[in-house]
């Protein structure tokens, strides 16, 4: 990590041309983690507190910033997709809860299963009319070389259930990708910009499709 991040300090162009590629098992050295929390920390303010097992407690592995996004909000040409790296030594739950207030909105995807199946039966034999449940899980930030613009890629799911006298309980699917592009004014942190990247919806017509 030392070195990409010299060679980015060196060269803002040559920096993003080297990060158009997959990034996998780096190091996260004391700059980045400060600049990558304190992005978190604007990026989640106005988020609500999260269900149990809402995030995902790795981070997106698969995440991409398209090139023609990406070209637009950084500034350079680019020969394809930004791919955001996966660090080693810092864990999700650190920038995107670095107080620790929800840890058990942290599991992994089979946990989420299992933990969506037991919520739904509870629905089923319950008296509420209605139940969603969130599935969430981020990048690591995308930054350039100078820590002023930044990007996190964000990966929603959503399952809504609800219950009919008629036909018993049915249900809808909703997922999306969105990246999201911050600018550093004065020290600070701020959203600029969001992207659609892909998405989908239908219906839930039996428990099994709520995996």
């Amino acid at each position: 990590m030392v070195l990409r991040r010299s060679i980015c300090q060196i060269l803002s162009t040559a920096c993003l041309l080297f990060l158009a590629v997959p990034l996998v098992a780096q190091e996260v050295d004391a700059r980045l983690k400060k600049e990558a929390q304190a992005l978190f920390r604007v990026a989640m303010a106005d988020k609500q507190a999260p269900q149990a097992c809402q995030y995902d407690d790795r981070w997106r592995s698969s995440a991409q910033f398209p090139r023609e996004y990406a070209q637009e909000f950084f500034g350079f040409r680019l020969r394809s997709n930004l791919a955001a790296f996966v660090p080693l030594d810092a864990p999700n739950k650190e920038f995107v809860d670095p107080e620790g207030k929800y840890p058990s909105a942290f599991c992994s995807k089979e946990d989420a299963v299992k933990a969506s199946k037991d919520r739904l039966e509870e629905f089923k034999a319950g008296t509420e009319k209605s139940l969603s449940i969130v599935r969430d899980d981020f990048s690591f930030p995308i930054f350039d070389a100078h820590y002023t613009k930044a990007v996190i890629i964000r990966s929603n799911s959503v399952r809504n259930w609800s219950v009919r006298s008629v036909d018993g309980v049915q249900g809808g699917w909703g997922s999306s990708v969105t990246a999201h592009g911050y600018v550093k004014s004065n020290g600070i942190w701020r959203e600029a910009k969001d992207w659609y990247i892909q998405g989908g919806h239908g219906p839930l017509r039996s428990p099994q499709q709520q995996e």
